[in-house]
């Protein structure tokens, strides 16, 4: 952003402020769809599988990237090994993805 006087001016690419509630409406609605694809899974043994795996995710994370219009490494926004319901992983995520975010903001 360049400042001349009083007026701003946004340069493409950049935004004033990160845009969070579309950020965790975007995760949200995504981490629903697949989960809604997987089933939880727990063998004779009780061993628990996630119900999001942290591989579905990076589709999640390809769309914000577009939403944001900027790279986002997957391997520091998605847990390992995934999450155990969807409000777990949006919360998660949408910090991880706050911080980065403004963390590029500010290297520009």
């Amino acid at each position: 952003m360049i400042q001349n006087n009083s007026t701003k001016i946004v340069l493409p690419g950049q935004r004033l402020s990160f845009p969070r509630e579309d950020v965790i409406v975007l995760i949200r609605t995504e981490m629903l769809d697949l989960e809604d694809e997987n089933v939880i899974l727990q063998d004779d043994r009780g061993v628990w599988e996630p119900s999001i795996d942290s591989l579905d995710l990076v589709s999640v994370v390809l769309k914000i990237e577009e939403l944001l219009e900027c790279k986002l490494p997957p391997e520091n926004i998605i847990r390992r090994g995934g999450y155990a319901s969807v409000a777990e992983g949006v919360e998660d995520m949408a910090s991880k993805i706050e911080a980065k975010w403004y963390k590029l903001q500010k290297s520009k």
